[in-house]
């Protein structure tokens, strides 16, 4: 299983500097001074990297580390920051390590663990890459991709899917077995903190910083179907109450 880490933040009130250098905090060995790394430009080590940025003079990066991937950037229109980690995570307790610095940020809004290959093929609207896998699209929901004619087809209608990932403004609608969601998220979605709190069926505990760490289940999300996809659809309720009455930004 291959766990992935995202994090958002208010876009542009944190320099891409200092997110790189809280990322270097949290794993220090992995990310020593001589590791060297791949960024737009060409290689450099990771003591470079700050001067990299720097120079570019984008409130974004893209680093690459063998098989690993470290990317911050803005979420398309929206007014959020995401910072989004591949090949990096070993268990949810290494998540923690990586979220921890981050979620003491005034900034910091909301961060998830998930397994990719589940959320990949929860989030694929394009048909091609379904056979292009060897995989069934057969029974899957479509709907128009709703383009001119001479390039409208049909695509993958991911709406109903429990693991659905749509970007919002201001957060990201997503529910993952392990997150962690600062003082912003509850305004920004409309959600009752005390809601949450009352879940028996959910393990909460408040941290530093008012965040709250929310535990739904003890291994991430890997089925939509029967107890899996019936408490993603009960954790999207209750975190994103509003959810379905306005279009993604996706």
């Amino acid at each position: 299983m291959a766990l992935e880490f995202q994090a958002t933040f208010d876009f542009l009130k944190i320099p891409p500097q200092n997110i790189w250098k809280l990322l270097r905090s949290t794993h220090p060995q992995m990310l020593a001074d001589n590791v060297i790394v791949e960024m737009a430009g060409g290689r450099c080590t990771v003591a470079d990297v700050d001067n990299r940025i720097a120079k570019k003079g984008k409130p974004y990066f893209d680093i690459g580390i063998k098989q690993m991937t470290f990317t911050y950037s803005q979420v398309g229109p929206g007014d959020h920051a995401l910072l989004w980690l591949v090949n990096c995570i070993e268990d949810t307790a290494d998540a923690w390590r990586w979220c921890e610095p981050f979620a003491a940020l005034p900034e910091f809004r909301q961060a998830f663990v998930y397994d990719s290959d589940f959320q990949r093929w929860q989030n694929e609207e394009d048909p091609e890459a379904f056979a292009d896998e060897g995989r069934d699209h057969g029974n899957l929901p479509k709907k128009s991709n709703n383009l001119p004619d001479f390039v409208e087809s049909d695509i993958i209608d991911i709406s109903g899917n429990p693991g659905r990932r749509m970007i919002r403004e201001g957060y990201l609608e997503f529910v993952s077995s392990l997150m962690w969601l600062g003082k912003p998220f509850w305004k920004l979605t409309g959600a009752s903190r005390n809601k949450v709190l009352e879940q028996d069926w959910l393990k909460c505990k408040e941290l530093s910083n008012n965040v709250l760490q929310v535990h739904a289940r003890n291994k991430p999300f890997v089925s939509a179907e029967g107890e899996q996809g019936a408490m993603q659809d009960r954790l999207r309720d209750l975190l994103f109450p509003h959810h379905g009455k306005h279009e993604s930004l996706r």
